[in-house]
């Protein structure tokens, strides 16, 4: 598998004080650019009851996982709501992936992946997680319970003191359809308070099918989010994000998708001026 993807602008995120979210999580660079952001290769073992993955790796399409929060081209634009920023995930780079299902509702997976994202020194600077996913029926629809652990072995500047340490952390990310027309989730995770700015973060939401009144292909998302500042940083509020969209299927190759973001504390500061953040996204299919 190879994907190639082309983009220019930072979006708004360069204008505003924020904990580790991007108003535009497919926001790039700067300077117009195409480049090879994933290059692998899989294999299946024991009739697709074991894989292995490894090339140019993006760890977030293995791990953090969410049905209704985890894609910012259909679903939640802002970074906080598509995965954890609990997680110092590498950005793409080498890294291999084994997954295993011994039963239908258990999964079973483990990552590593260089540190710094970097195609040298592969043995030094690493990033490893693991992932435990339980896939019960509850209300007779599927869900996913995931359960994980990592850490990251770059070294990182202690908050408050003159040495480095690693950086390490867990969390979980839920997803649940209690209804056929609504699928709601749960994140949350914690990290090492030693050498993170965000100590720990959590989101909740749903999403909903436009089936409820009469649009097959339209799709309805709420969330909440909040980043809680260690308390060793000055200022340490909560960073507190609101995200509503409405998905409109203009026909099956268009969706149009007008979004709305509210974010109080920016920066994890009271002082800060409440972020209102409008926009819409466009995505097309073909």
């Amino acid at each position: 598998f190879i994907l190639v993807e082309a983009g220019q602008g930072e979006g708004l995120t360069v204008e505003l004080s924020l904990l580790y979210q991007n108003v535009d999580d497919d926001a790039g660079g700067t300077e117009s650019g195409l480049e090879v952001t994933e290059a692998w290769y899989q294999h299946n073992f024991l009739s697709g009851r074991l894989f292995l993955v490894g090339g140019k790796l993006d760890m977030t399409n293995y791990f953090d996982t969410n049905e209704a929060a985890n894609d910012e081209c259909f679903e939640f634009l802002n970074s906080a709501l598509v995965n954890s920023i609990a997680v110092e995930f590498p950005d793409n780079g080498p890294g291999v992936v084994a997954a295993g299902y011994p039963t239908e509702w258990l999964e079973l997976s483990a990552g590593w992946a260089t540190g710094d994202s970097g195609w040298e020194d592969l043995d030094s600077d690493a990033f490893g997680i693991a992932q435990v996913n339980l896939k019960p029926l509850l209300f007779e629809k599927p869900g996913n319970y995931r359960f994980y652990a990592w850490v990251n072995n770059t070294e990182k500047p202690e908050i408050g003191d003159g040495s480095s340490d690693e950086g390490w952390g867990a969390g979980v990310s839920f997803d649940q359809m209690p209804t056929e027309h609504v699928i709601g989730f749960l994140r949350a995770g914690f990290q090492d308070d030693d050498v993170y700015e965000v100590e720990a973060a959590w989101s909740a939401g749903a999403e909903v099918s436009g089936a409820l009144w009469n649009r097959e292909g339209d799709t309805v998302g709420l969330a909440l989010a909040q980043a809680l500042v260690n308390d060793d940083i000055d200022p340490d509020d909560t960073e507190t994000l609101f995200e509503a969209y409405y998905s409109f299927a203009v026909n099956e190759w268009l969706h149009l998708s007008p979004d709305l973001q509210v974010i109080d504390n920016p920066g994890g500061d009271s002082g800060n001026d409440t972020v209102v953040v409008l926009g819409t996204r466009a995505q097309v299919d073909f």
